[in-house]
């Protein structure tokens, strides 16, 4: 969850199911390289949820603009992702 997220105990008290996790993303490290470790501490992990805001084309992610540039300059990091999937979702 983004550090600018609204209220973000009223979206967990509402997500808390007994198996979903969270991870409260800070401006001091790189985002894209926090959700990495977390993943790998967590795997298989069977879905992934980004709250977070953006605008036309930009998904803010706790200092991190990522426009179509940023997400082809990070698209090594980003499909290693697929590794701590789940089987059923590493085929996307």
């Amino acid at each position: 969850m983004a550090p600018d997220v609204e209220d973000p105990g009223v979206l967990k008290d509402a997500l808390r199911d007994g198996a979903t996790q969270f991870l409260d993303l800070t401006l001091e490290t790189d985002p894209i390289s926090q959700i990495t470790r977390q993943l790998e501490r967590m795997a298989p992990v069977s879905s992934l949820h980004l709250f977070t805001h953006g605008s036309p084309g930009t998904i803010h992610l706790a200092g991190l603009d990522l426009d179509a540039n940023a997400l082809s300059a990070r698209s090594v990091d980003l499909t290693a992702w697929r590794q701590h999937m789940a089987e059923e979702l590493g085929k996307l």
